[in-house]
């Protein structure tokens, strides 16, 4: 269900406002208290390459939430999303031209939901 309301708010399906990449993610687990208001709406400039240090904005956003329940989650989802997308950074993802920016939301929120759901 989660996979499916970020992919909505990315594409803008469904009545609902287009997001970028990261608050497409983000979105998902703001009503459970993820994250604040405040950290929901900074990630409005992380989408397009723009989040931290070329981070992927699907990526980071995931990372944002998953910060908080600590580092080994972090590592964990860095791990995955790395195995998939081959790498962390936006335009290196984009330069392989194998992963659009969709599949990165759809993956980071199905990483996120998995790694929440996994037992410490």
């Amino acid at each position: 269900m989660r996979v499916k309301k970020a992919l909505s708010n990315f594409i803008g399906r469904n009545g609902v406002k287009r997001l970028n990449c990261a608050q497409s993610v983000a979105a998902v687990y703001l009503e459970d208290g993820f994250l604040s208001e405040e950290e929901f709406a900074a990630l409005a400039g992380s989408g397009y390459g723009r989040a931290p240090e070329g981070c992927c904005g699907s990526a980071y956003a995931a990372k944002c939430i998953l910060q908080k329940f600590g580092a080994e989650k972090v590592e964990q989802f860095d791990n995955a999303f790395i195995a998939y997308a081959k790498s962390l950074a936006c335009k290196e993802i984009k330069s392989l031209g194998q992963i659009k920016c969709f599949q990165t939301v759809k993956k980071a929120t199905e990483l996120t939901q998995l790694l929440l759901e996994k037992k410490q």
